[in-house]
């Protein structure tokens, strides 16, 4: 975007991703958040006179755009910035996604690709071990990883049917989440949660920021909320019952909760959060289709004093992106305080309009459109080997807060 906040949609390729500036530290300049996305229709040769209009390369295009201000979440390298890297769905093709470098990576749920009636249940806990390898992985790279569970991560619902009728199953799923190294934090913001369900995982332990270096400075207070620098984070799974709104018991019904039970869950959303969690979208988002679209978490959000600077959240596939949320009251709560608009918009006048941000980081929509984009470009000729499936992982910068320690 340019400084009016005008999406520039008219650089070339080029001109968004120069090259990074080293500075004397060695250090690159700002990762855009639309590398991913754009560098793949690069390759594609979207832009060219004979590339190939496939539906999977327009669809590509039409994220793009909507990605388009997510240049905005970016700061200049400093030693407060703290850069988070958020993805969502990634249902078993976790591998297939290019996971830029940061600080602290988010995953929104459905890291479980729970789709087969006829698969036996022990698949799932298969497939969480699959995954948990890779999450130990990235611990090696992020100070810390914060997960929340999906729909498609039922395993680890203690009310959900195929845990409730395979109770060692569930256990070993959350005993294989506590495996984890001690920076990757599972976090379960619903109250009354079932025993072994720890609202925070392995955060549970963790006190203050002098700690070992392989472990994360980050701790958790009693509401729930997650601490990393001084920037709060809170995440919760639950989803709107398909059940009540379609009459329709789904095999991915993890975390699904009727309409009275999420009124109370989202009622505990804190105050004054940095990052709110959750997976499913809330409802009148630019990022959700009315279908999807969770109307208490809306009404919940809408009803804080000071609102999530940021909200990341992913499982509607169809609607990836970015989007800004204007906020009288959370520009006249937060323009005091340093929160997270003034570090990404500038200073605000006491009573200026905040900018809120959403994310959704699905990344199932995105892969699958890769996949069958390259299979058409490649059919033409306008691809040479080596392009393959990246995704689109989001990137957004906070600041630490001063007191952070």
């Amino acid at each position: 975007v340019d400084s009016s906040g005008s999406p520039m949609l008219d650089l070339s390729w080029e001109q968004w991703h120069r090259p990074p500036k080293q500075s004397a530290q060695g250090e690159g300049e700002a990762y855009p958040p639309l590398t991913q996305l754009e560098q793949q229709l690069h390759l594609l040769c979207l832009d060219g006179d004979d590339a190939p209009q496939s539906q999977p390369l327009r669809e590509l295009a039409e994220m793009r755009v909507r990605m388009a201000p997510g240049s905005a979440l970016v700061l200049p390298a400093s030693a407060r910035r703290v850069r988070f890297v958020h993805i969502s769905d990634t249902h078993m093709r976790h591998a297939d996604v290019a996971i830029p470098n940061g600080d602290v990576l988010l995953h929104t749920g459905d890291i479980l690709a729970n789709y087969d009636v006829s698969a036996p249940p022990e698949a799932l806990l298969a497939q969480l071990r699959d995954a948990s390898k890779w999450l130990e992985r990235l611990a090696c790279r992020f100070e810390l990883v914060v997960l929340i569970a999906g729909n498609h991560d039922t395993l680890l619902d203690a009310r959900c049917s195929v845990a409730r009728r395979h109770p060692e199953l569930h256990a070993a799923a959350h005993a294989e989440l506590r495996r984890l190294p001690p920076n990757v934090v599972y976090l379960n913001g619903e109250p009354d949660d079932a025993p072994g369900d720890s609202t925070c995982g392995n955060a549970s332990g963790i006190e203050g920021e002098a700690l070992a270096e392989d472990a994360a400075r980050a701790r958790t207070e009693d509401a729930g909320v997650l601490t990393f620098r001084g920037l709060r984070i809170w995440g919760c799974p639950v989803n709107v019952s398909r059940a009540e709104t379609m009459g329709v018991r789904y095999l991915s019904d993890g975390f699904e909760r009727p309409t009275a039970q999420r009124r109370r869950v989202w009622l505990a959303i804190p105050e004054g959060l940095d990052v709110l969690l959750t997976h499913a979208p809330p409802a009148g988002s630019e990022l959700t289709q009315p279908c999807v679209g969770d109307g208490e978490l809306q009404r919940a959000i809408a009803a804080l004093d000071s609102p999530p600077d940021v909200h990341c959240f992913g499982h509607d596939h169809q609607c990836f992106g970015v989007a800004f949320v204007s906020d009288m009251r959370a520009a006249r709560t937060r323009s005091s305080s340093g929160g997270a608009h003034t570090q990404l918009h500038g200073a605000m006048a006491d009573g200026a309009t905040a900018v809120r941000v959403q994310l959704n980081a699905s990344q199932e929509r995105v892969l699958r459109m890769e996949r069958k984009a390259i299979t058409a470009a490649a059919r033409t000729g306008c691809v040479s080997g080596g392009v393959r499936e990246g995704g689109c992982a989001l990137v957004f910068d906070l600041l630490a807060r001063e007191n952070a320690g």
